[in-house]
């Protein structure tokens, strides 16, 4: 990742990530289920 200037986008980025990780992980689960 770049460097940002603010630490507050860094937590933003940060937590836009995880939430990316958790639907993806889900999709699989669903997916592997079928």
């Amino acid at each position: 990742m770049l460097p940002s200037s603010s630490s507050k986008d860094d937590d933003i980025l940060s937590e836009s990530s995880d939430e990316v990780e958790t639907l993806a992980m889900q999709t699989l689960d669903n997916i592997s289920e079928q």
